[in-house]
């Protein structure tokens, strides 16, 4: 028994050995590593290491993938822990866009969170955000902008996102209509811009009508916003045609935007809506399967027990 013991502790402190090699390969510098790397030197000086490396290299080498979903988990919560209280911004610096919204034509605006909205609407973000994987914000968010105002192309925008995977929303308090219910399926909105490019179109275009033809597909929506054509209240005449609202039928985008954005939220309206409209039901199992091919977690039980923060 003695001895199954002492096998036992070598092995965990040969595990330990690896675990600290890992870390210091990748850089971690936590002062715990650094205890054990002084205890790891002593022991080898003891040369107990050593004498059991090559006896138990098939069991440590067993073990080799828990350690490295541990090391992974640790990264994602690092990384969370910086994003949350570095990635979200609320002021407005030089470089906020990139370049080429400046030029005339787009003409980008912006304006910086008012002070008094900061606390409320970072609530609100971390409470959308934590709706995801780590791993899945990690590989598709770069930064998260929280702004009192936008202005593209002479018009006020609520939401839009970059191709560096940065997402850039408003708000401009509760008594302005931007509660949280708003701002929240403003981020799932235009965070699901950026998943999109891994969609594929086809069958999403099969179940439109056989004539429909999006409208503004030639400007990505800009233009249905400038000719006020980009409602999003849900319209029952469009339900029939699988569409959930005017602006839907923009783009395909925003018509997979209109259904990313309530899924996160399940106020309750969209699970009601498909099961009176075939069309939209077809949408919805095809929005389900691909963020359930982004992470498993996302299935169609998981939309349904989500809660919302508030209205």
């Amino acid at each position: 028994m003695l001895l199954n013991l002492a096998i036992n502790n070598i092995i965990y402190i040969v595990v330990i050995d690896y675990i600290i090699k890992l870390s210091f390969h990748i850089g971690n510098s936590l002062n715990f590593f650094l205890i054990i790397f002084l205890l790891r030197n002593y022991l080898k000086w003891l040369g107990i290491l050593n004498t059991f490396r090559t006896k138990y290299y098939y069991q440590i080498i067993e073990l080799l993938p828990q350690i490295e979903a541990l090391k992974e988990e640790y990264d994602l919560f690092e990384w969370r822990n910086i994003f949350y209280n570095d990635g979200i911004v609320f002021t407005v610096d030089d470089d906020i866009f990139p370049g080429s919204w400046y030029e005339p034509d787009i003409n980008a605006r912006a304006e910086s969170l008012a002070e008094d909205e900061i606390e409320r609407s970072k609530k609100i973000a971390i409470y959308a955000l934590n709706k995801y994987p780590v791993k899945v914000l990690k590989e598709n968010l770069g930064k998260l902008y929280i702004l009192k105002s936008m202005n593209f192309y002479g018009v006020d925008y609520g939401g839009t996102n970059d191709e560096k995977y940065r997402v850039y929303i408003t708000s401009n308090g509760i008594d302005m209509g931007y509660t949280a219910l708003f701002i929240e399926k403003e981020f799932h909105h235009e965070f699901s811009s950026i998943l999109f490019k891994k969609f594929e179109e086809s069958e999403w275009r099969q179940i439109n009508p056989a004539d429909f033809v999006y409208f503004d597909e030639q400007t990505g929506g800009s233009g249905a916003i400038r000719e006020g054509r980009a409602s999003q209240e849900f319209d029952t005449k469009m339900h029939e045609a699988g569409f959930l609202y005017e602006y839907a039928q923009s783009t395909l985008e925003n018509d997979f935007n209109s259904f990313a954005e309530n899924i996160f939220v399940n106020d309750g309206d969209l699970f009601k809506l498909v099961e009176e409209y075939e069309k939209l039901s077809l949408k919805l199992d095809l929005i389900v399967d691909f963020y359930s091919s982004i992470n498993p977690r996302f299935t169609l039980e998981y939309f349904k027990g989500i809660s919302l923060l508030e209205k």
